[in-house]
This record gives structure tokens, sequence and C-alpha cells, in this order.
């Protein structure tokens, strides 16, 4: 797959900017071995300097995820562009099969809505909770969320909806 952007201010090299972008340096190191990296189409050393309004272009080889049974099943998308998608997970239902060949998962039917190409699972919810999941569309568009989520420059938020008389303080079991 291939990812490309503009550079939006000088960068003293290449890997200053894929540093910037919080490309993870395993990734750094496959695109600088391969030679995955292009600037305006053309193979640019990480050590060379990118400047505004040129576009880089990541080239990377990636094993497809895992392979899910493909079930036609409506979604109810948030937000879609070419990195991710956003879908609101029904509560009661899983997230991702738990063994090869499970069906009625979430993440069956989100591979059923982008196939051919693959989904990636960035992160999950109980299977009765409901709520948002972001899902991405692309190896790297992954590893930079988990990147995210592990060093906690992305938040998320989670709102309990409950009826009847809840104290102000106390323990809910």
């Amino acid at each position: 797959f291939s990812l490309s952007a503009p550079v939006l201010h000088d960068f003293d090299s290449v890997t200053a900017q894929l540093t910037a972008w919080q490309v993870p340096k395993a990734w750094r190191y496959w695109l600088r071995k391969h030679q995955g990296v292009t600037v305006n189409g053309q193979y640019r050393y990480g050590n060379l300097p990118v400047h505004t309004g040129e576009t880089i272009q990541l080239h990377l080889t990636a094993t497809d995820p895992t392979a899910y049974v493909h079930q036609i099943h409506p979604l109810d998308i948030v937000y879609e562009n070419d990195q991710v998608l956003v879908v609101n997970k029904p509560a009661g239902v899983k997230p991702h099969p738990n063994q090869p060949g499970e069906v009625d998962t979430l993440m069956n039917w989100v591979a059923a809505y982008l196939a051919p190409d693959p989904a990636y699972i960035t992160h999950r919810l109980d299977m009765l909770t409901s709520g948002l999941t972001l899902i991405a569309k692309d190896p790297l568009t992954q590893s930079l969320i988990n990147q995210q989520l592990a060093s906690k420059t992305m938040a998320r938020d989670y709102v309990a909806l409950v009826s009847g008389q809840i104290p102000d303080t106390g323990v809910i079991d």
C-alpha cells in the first residue's frame, strides 16, 4: 500500500519529517531499507532535507491482518476517509472474533464493507458496550493509532447512561 502527504514546512531531513508524523521506528527502518520513501516521486535518502510543498510518499508492504469471515451487515458509519473508518458498535456485538471462522462480530462486518481491502482493528469495546470504534485501513495507520493510544496522545472518553436515582457519592456495584 502507499500513502502520500504534503510537507507543511521545511524539515532538516526526511527522517525528521517521518518522526514528526510519529511513524514508528520499525516502519522508518523498513522504509529506509527498502527505499520506500519517495519525495515528489523520486527516492530520497533519510538524511536529506524536505521542503514546504513537496509530497512524501510511503510505499509499504505488509502482511494481511486476521482473515475475518466477510459478512454483509449494515454498519452505522460515523466517519470515513482514506486511512480510517469510525463505526458505532451496537451493544451485544463482539468487536472481533476470538477464533478463526467465528462470525457475527463487528470486524467481520467491517471486513465485508472494506473488501477487497483489509481492516485493521485499533481498539476494542466490550461486547455489552456500544460506542464508536476506530478501524484503520492500513497497517501504518493502525501502528500510529496504537502508538498514540499507548502514549496517551489520543484520548478516549466514556459516558454511561443510567436510569433511576443515583446518589451523589458512593460505590455502584
